[in-house]
């Protein structure tokens, strides 16, 4: 094993086109990386600790949570286009009942989209169309969240285990 880490190798190059140009310098937090909600690396713990936040899993997070709460399974659907868009349609559901619109507040609540300033429809908007402008929106709330959990904004946990800053 020690042979393989001791051996010469080429440098890692890359040509001015390629997507992955800027990766040392996204690395060492010159850059910003795009899918990180513009937010810039100030260390290299930053871009590969252990206690980093990425939005993209927060987001799969957030919907695995919302599905649990709208008794969906995602099991039962053969692509995760099908699974959002029975979301969105037990959405509609909720919608329509009377007192859909206090089981949506609800929702929005336990998942912790109110404090971030996003509704339930911009959540799912950003789902179905990730290069929206909702998806956007939510990046950024989410990106500015862990911004400030990692910049040493006061936490508390809720009463599940969810870490949330402290109101």
């Amino acid at each position: 094993m020690s042979l393989v880490l001791m051996q010469k190798r080429a440098p890692f190059q890359t040509s001015p086109a390629s997507p992955s140009a800027n990766l040392l310098a996204v690395a060492n937090g010159v850059a910003k990386a795009a899918d990180n909600g513009g937010l810039a690396a100030t260390s290299s713990d930053d871009m590969f600790g252990t206690n980093t936040t990425d939005v993209t899993a927060k987001k799969v997070h957030l919907v695995e949570r919302l599905a649990k709460s709208l008794g969906v399974e995602q099991e039962d659907y053969d692509s995760d286009a099908a699974f959002y868009k029975a979301l969105k349609v037990e959405i509609a559901k909720l919608k329509r009942d009377p007192e859909g619109l206090n089981k949506i507040a609800a929702i929005e609540k336990d998942l912790g989209l109110t404090e971030l300033g996003i509704s339930l429809d911009m959540f799912m908007n950003a789902i179905l169309d990730p290069s929206g402008d909702d998806a956007k929106r939510v990046d950024a709330a989410l990106g500015k969240a862990a911004k400030d959990l990692a910049h040493g904004t006061a936490i508390e946990m809720d009463e599940i285990g969810i870490y949330r800053p402290a109101r």
